[in-house]
């Protein structure tokens, strides 16, 4: 959320497919956006290697871990 400027309650929302690794953007579809309109951000090379490190351990399903509002 820190390096991409996205609510917490659409990261909850967001699954690994959200993420287009070609374009180094996560689209945020109409029903996972706080004002129901599509947009794309743009992710940093900082961002993006750790994505891409979370996404080979193992990255299905959502994005944020469970229970990650908790930790």
């Amino acid at each position: 959320m820190l390096y991409a400027g996205v609510r917490p309650d659409e990261m909850l929302r967001l699954i690994w497919q959200d993420i287009d690794w070609e374009e180094a953007q996560l689209c945020i579809s109409p029903r996972h956006s706080k004002t129901g309109g599509a947009r794309h951000v743009p992710l940093g090379l900082p961002l993006l290697r750790l994505l891409k490190q979370q996404a080979a351990e193992g990255g299905q399903g959502h994005i944020c871990p469970a229970r990650w509002r908790e930790r």
